[in-house]
């Protein structure tokens, strides 16, 4: 009765967390819709370049904090996990100051055009709205208190929906709107931090010594993004414009599917640092991450499988293209392995090295993807991401074995 049990709390921990990360990738998303749908492309077209310079900078701001601090929160007695969080803030403090200054020389430059910098200007607070969401994120994991980060997630919905429906009823226009986006998540930053608030703590003691041991961690977090990226890029360089519709389409539904993997390997990721020496304990974790993670994405394929053509009819996909998003999809499975691999390397100290092979990884990726489009065209994105996928898998997992 215990194994079930434990895979119970487990995803019951893991809820709030999949709650957090859908809404902070997913509503930036329906807010570009909402604009386009009420104020037109015309007003959309800046939030959206001024969005995508957002997201790069929060991953800069974040400098590998997403990953490292559970993991040295978890490993750091109480006082010397204090003071390296501190320091944490200190150096990615002075990060988002610095991109403020390079944003506002370069709107003044008139290389960032005005109706974008305004939109920088209400976004870029998210930069440090997310490293407090971020801390607080971070401890809850690793002391299990997750319930508190579904509370501070409809918080800052509910926040956003009243604020927004306020400025739309005004007649304020799409800048209001974002701007009560911006409050939402203040919001759900200071509800996540309830009880919390020495993770807001600042200290420039171990800046240089701090900064070093995140690089890794930062490093591993740019590369993945470009990976999980990447197909995107050489899709919208070497197919038209229909088949980039489609496969946007493909990557949003498999992005969905992994919400539960990603956020449960997050969950695990403090008990896997502590049993990095205990190999049974380790296994047993990976073993229920694989169950849970492997059930879930099972369970949202056979959805989509289901009513896949209502699913791409309503997203405007033509018919032709329905097995291409159902297939693309169904790699999520892959990259339940692909994902925990970085993980479970990290746990065990070895964040250089996983530095160092996602910079292979993502070489492959490219080398592959580039093959198969220009062979087999939209289809054979499939194959190369299943191959990339494998491959992570495979180096990884010898690197692994390697060093046990």
């Amino acid at each position: 009765m215990t194994e079930p049990e434990s895979h119970l709390r487990s995803l019951i921990a893991a809820v709030p967390v999949i709650a957090y990360r859908a809404a902070a990738g997913g509503m930036p998303i329906l807010l570009g819709l909402f604009i386009a749908h009420r104020w037109g492309v015309t007003e959309v077209a800046p939030f959206a370049v001024a969005n995508a310079i957002v997201a790069v900078a929060l991953v800069v701001a974040d400098w590998g904090a997403t990953r490292a601090l559970p993991r040295n929160l978890a490993m750091l007695a109480g006082d010397a996990g204090a003071r390296f969080l501190a320091s944490a803030n200190a150096f990615r403090l002075l990060i988002s100051a610095a991109m403020v200054v390079l944003a506002a020389v370069l709107a003044a430059a008139g290389v960032i055009q005005r109706d974008v910098a305004i939109y920088l200007a209400i976004l870029f607070p998210l930069c440090v709205l997310s490293l407090v969401s971020t801390n607080a994120l971070s401890e809850r994991i690793v002391v299990r208190d997750t319930r508190r980060v579904g509370i501070a997630v409809g918080s800052g919905l509910s926040a956003f929906a009243l604020l927004a429906a306020l400025a739309v009823r005004a007649h304020e226009g799409p800048r209001w709107f974002v701007a009560a986006y911006v409050a939402g998540k203040l919001v759900e930053s200071l509800v996540m931090s309830t009880g919390r608030w020495w993770v807001l703590a600042v200290q420039s003691h171990e800046l240089r010594a701090t900064a070093a041991s995140l690089w890794p961690f930062g490093a591993q977090m740019i590369l993945g993004v470009i990976y999980s990226r990447l197909s995107v890029f050489t899709v919208e360089h070497m197919a038209s414009r229909t088949e980039l519709g489609v496969f946007s389409v493909a990557a949003a539904l498999q992005s969905a599917l992994l919400l539960i993997p990603t956020s449960l390997a997050l969950i695990y990721f403090p008990e896997m640092t502590r049993l990095a020496n205990d190999a049974r304990g380790v296994r047993t974790i990976l073993v229920r991450y694989t169950i849970i993670s492997a059930t879930g994405v099972t369970c949202g394929l056979t959805a989509l499988g289901v009513f896949a053509s209502r699913v791409t009819a309503v997203l405007k996909v033509p018919r032709a293209f329905t097995p291409f998003v159902v297939a693309f999809a169904a790699l999520a499975l892959l990259s339940i392995f692909s994902t925990i691999a970085g993980f479970l390397m990290q746990a065990r100290g070895q964040e250089h090295r996983a530095a160092r092979l996602s910079i292979v990884t993502l070489g492959l990726a490219l080398v592959y993807q580039l093959t198969a489009l220009h062979w087999w065209g939209l289809p054979g994105i499939i194959a190369a991401v299943a191959a990339a996928e494998l491959t992570t898998v495979a180096v990884f997992g010898a690197a692994l074995r390697r060093a046990a």
